[in-house]
């Protein structure tokens, strides 16, 4: 698989949002950590967060697994996570496992 690039930071009216470059989300091989940047933001005090998916065609249980953990992470945190631009199967997969 081949991981996203890179992660594009960008904040609008205090909401952080990370741009996910195109590619296959395989996190444990990327040189760029979406959990890793949520942490710094929610260290920062930067707590509401939007991850933009709208070029990830697919994500591997290693980045759904960092999506949860962020977005638990955010939540403790008195923030909240989103997700945007979320590909079809993937929406359906986290209806299922009841993470929509």
């Amino acid at each position: 698989m081949t991981p996203w690039s890179r992660i594009i930071e960008r904040t609008v009216d205090g909401v952080v949002i990370l741009d996910m470059s195109a590619g296959w989300v395989a996190l444990a091989d990327s040189p760029a950590s979406l959990l890793g940047t949520i942490e710094q933001l929610i260290d920062q005090g930067r707590v509401h967060i939007v991850v933009n998916l709208g070029e990830v065609p697919s994500v591997d249980s290693d980045g759904l697994g960092e999506i949860v953990r962020g977005f638990n992470d955010a939540r403790e945190a008195g923030g909240r996570l989103v997700l945007c631009g979320v590909a079809a199967h993937l929406r359906e997969l986290l209806a299922t496992t009841k993470l929509d």
